[in-house]
């Protein structure tokens, strides 16, 4: 993996400039303690989003532009215990003919990057991060929202770099 500098990954997370905060006291109220958390420090890093609730789960939308990506949607999926998973949907749409080689493509980075899952669904390409957390721990919500940015951050910096990969299989004449 390429060592992106902190500057530049501190103007990557500074281009969270699409989307709005939608939240009202009734979602702050209904919200799970670790999305709370999270909210919090989102907001304290002036960070947009869209807060939705979903059956069993808490979800969070953010949208960052990129140098590489002209838009990359994070939407973080959290549940009452603290799991939380990232997606990136859409990051790139992939055609039939194109199917074989960028499947081969996407196992080669779920090889390199162990972390993070290169999928297709309904011919676009998402990325998922499963983030580990022991919930027992004490001290929990104080260190939560910090590892889930630095997480997010890690995500966003993969899909920088796989990103020409993968566009350059898809683009690749036989």
């Amino acid at each position: 993996m390429t060592a992106i500098s902190k500057g530049e990954r501190e103007f990557i997370m500074n281009q969270n400039e699409v989307g709005e905060n939608n939240m009202n006291e009734a979602d702050k109220n209904n919200m799970y303690e670790a999305t709370q958390c999270i909210v919090k420090k989102f907001d304290e890093l002036e960070f947009k989003y869209e807060y939705d609730k979903c059956d069993d789960a808490d979800t969070l939308t953010l949208r960052f532009n990129t140098d590489t990506i002209p838009l990359v949607e994070i939407l973080l999926v959290i549940s009452e215990d603290f799991d939380c998973t990232i997606y990136s949907p859409n990051i790139a749409n992939v055609n039939e003919e194109k199917l074989t080689e960028t499947l081969k493509a996407l196992n080669k980075l779920n090889a390199d990057y162990r972390y993070v899952r290169f999928y297709v669904e309904n011919n676009t390409i998402t990325v998922k991060t499963d983030i580990l957390v022991l919930s027992d721990s004490t001290d929990i919500a104080d260190t939560y929202a910090d590892y889930i940015v630095s997480m997010i951050d890690m995500h966003i910096g993969v899909i920088e770099e796989a990103y020409p990969k993968i566009m350059e299989t898809i683009w690749k004449t036989n």
